[in-house]
């Protein structure tokens, strides 16, 4: 359902690191402009941190977000190079998201 929505790739938690990071290299360069990030949606603290580390230390900035509602209002206000989005979150889920992002670029 999520390449439906239009989901360019996946990965099923847990994420080792270099699968992760194997998977952000096919689609994202490491680069020092900080006006753009890759956007981290989880509402698993723990999960989000992780993602950061691992993204931080292969030279990756990252904003991360609790919420699929968070997440939107980040995508309005920022430029971002990617998202890592948590399909299965409470209130608005990922697929809720990738819904709302389709509905803004059509």
């Amino acid at each position: 359902m999520g390449f439906a929505l239009g989901a360019v790739d996946y990965l099923i938690k847990p994420v080792r690191k270099p699968a992760l990071l194997e998977t952000i290299r096919k689609y994202v360069w490491p680069q020092s402009d900080e006006d753009e990030a890759i956007l981290l949606v989880d509402d698993d603290p723990r999960t989000l941190e992780l993602l950061e580390e691992t993204l931080r230390s292969a030279g990756y900035e990252t904003e991360s977000v609790r919420s699929g509602a968070r997440a939107l209002e980040v995508l309005s206000s920022k430029l971002v190079s990617a998202v890592l989005l948590d399909l299965l979150m409470p209130g608005m889920d990922g697929f809720e998201v990738i819904r709302h992002v389709r509905q803004e670029l059509h």
